[in-house]
């Protein structure tokens, strides 16, 4: 770590006092920090909708072997996009009244399939797939279930930087204190991989963005200063300059003009000459 850089604040918990940061936010209120993750926590197997014939398949193959988790992978992404056609608030009104009688067959199978996954696959790139998780987050049973088991793993694996982190992935949601707490946990574990610094700085830059008054949106964006330098001292070269000069800004944003003069220098020894 450089001089210049700053300590840590106190807790990712102590980010602000705008409702954006509270422990549940609404999900429309973290589409600002899943924009800003890279691509790697999505993994689509494939865009297309199963046939008929194809699902019996992968369940006589889960029937016969239930540690197919090829077979489990494919239903649950299946079954995850005819549960979010009743996300429709026609279909969420129909549910409700019709709960204690009757749950849609595709419901009870993407719960199996999916919490099978994140019992006994946690480190697979489904689990930490958010829109996989972003749909069994919206179900109350599901999401009971699936919270116990990630819980469980981060208590169990508390070195082990990917599962943390795809518990926090789990939490975005429905939990964005947990989300912050776990993802935390994984760049102290692993403190040498970039990404894990980018994704707490991008999630305090959205709630800086949205913050309702100052002292809240200040207190954000020296939350995104402190990662970013984590994130500089750790990055590939081809991307410091990138990095330098987010610093420079958000260290303005952060109240601390000293530092963004200093990182503003760092950008013009790289021969950068825009504005920043």
């Amino acid at each position: 770590m450089n001089s210049e850089a700053s300590e840590e604040p106190a807790k990712p918990s102590e980010a602000g006092a705008d409702s954006n940061a509270s422990p549940n936010p609404p999900y429309k209120n973290v589409k600002d920090i899943i924009k800003g993750f890279r691509k790697d926590v999505y993994h689509a197997i494939s865009d297309q909708p199963l046939s008929n014939k194809q699902v019996l398949e992968f369940e006589n193959r889960v029937l016969f072997n239930p540690d197919d988790s090829e077979a489990r992978e494919h239903l649950a992404y299946h079954y995850r996009k005819q549960v979010k056609k009743r996300l429709s608030f026609f279909h969420s009104f129909f549910d409700l009244l019709t709960k204690d009688k009757y749950e849609p067959v595709c419901k009870q199978k993407f719960r199996e399939h999916v919490l099978w996954i994140f019992k006994n696959r946690p480190l697979s790139p489904t689990a930490s797939d958010l829109g996989i998780l972003w749909v069994a987050s919206l179900d109350p049973e599901t999401a009971r279930q699936a919270s116990e088991i990630w819980q469980r793993h981060a208590e169990e694996n508390t070195t082990n930087a990917r599962i943390l982190s795809n518990a926090g992935f789990f939490f975005l949601s429905p939990d964005l204190a947990k989300f912050v707490n776990f993802q935390t946990k994984a760049a102290q574990a692993d403190p040498g991989d970039p990404h894990r610094w980018r994704r707490l700085a991008v999630t305090f830059s959205a709630l800086a963005k949205k913050a309702s008054n100052p002292e809240s949106r200040q207190k954000a964006w020296q939350k995104v200063l402190y990662y970013k330098e984590q994130e500089l001292e750790v990055c590939e070269p081809r991307n410091k300059l990138a990095i330098l000069i987010e610093l420079s800004n958000c260290a303005a944003n952060a109240g601390d003009f000293e530092k963004s003069l200093f990182y503003e220098a760092e950008v013009r020894k790289m021969g950068w000459t825009e504005p920043l």
